[in-house]
């Protein structure tokens, strides 16, 4: 939850899927990790008991490229399901930190922020969740209010008892997103 109530998006990684699809390349604003379609500018690690070698060595030629490498909390002692001190190693030359809390915002806020959404004093709102879609030339941007009370979830909903969007087109001008270095406009 730390990386999502701080507006850092992410998504998992699954060791199999990387052996077969990823691969490091120069982007533009420097190396990144491309998995299929998708392209990571960082990798956090969270506390782990075993690592694959084919991510080890992924992991070090993403580091080895410039890449950013986050373990986050303890690192596997094994690797390939043994005893190892290999991974240990390597934790050492990359950046480390504790699994939650502000030390891993500030490992990955630099290199991975794309926009925050904040109050009128310019303070982070934890309760807005977003998801940041690209395609082509368009962003799509999904925000979702999570601190909603049950009473105010009740008071929202139909008479069939489903919840459901009000005024959708309502201003907060309390509630600012602030723009994201690629993007080529204001959202509206």
């Amino acid at each position: 939850d730390t990386l999502l109530q701080n507006q850092i998006d992410y998504d998992y990684g699954n060791e199999v899927i990387m052996s077969r699809h990823a691969r490091v390349i120069r982007g533009a604003g420097g190396p990144v990790l491309k998995v299929g379609k998708a392209s990571y500018r960082a990798v956090v690690l969270p506390p782990m008991i075993t690592l694959r070698r084919s991510t080890l060595n992924l992991l070090r030629q993403f580091r080895k490229a410039g890449g950013l490498v986050v373990f986050a909390g303890k690192p596997a002692s094994y690797l390939e399901g043994r005893p190892s001190n290999t991974v240990e190693a390597f934790v050492r030359e990359c950046r480390q930190a504790v699994f939650t809390g502000a030390a891993l915002v500030r490992a990955v806020e630099k290199d991975c922020r794309r926009l925050s959404i904040v109050d009128g004093k310019g303070h982070a709102i934890p309760s807005a969740l977003y998801l940041l879609r690209e395609d082509g030339k368009a962003f799509y941007l999904f925000v979702c209010n999570t601190s909603h009370t049950r009473a105010q979830l009740k008071r929202s909903m139909n008479a069939r008892g489903d919840t459901m969007v009000r005024d959708r087109l309502a201003a907060f001008p309390e509630v600012r997103i602030e723009g994201f270095p690629d993007c080529a406009g204001q959202p509206e």
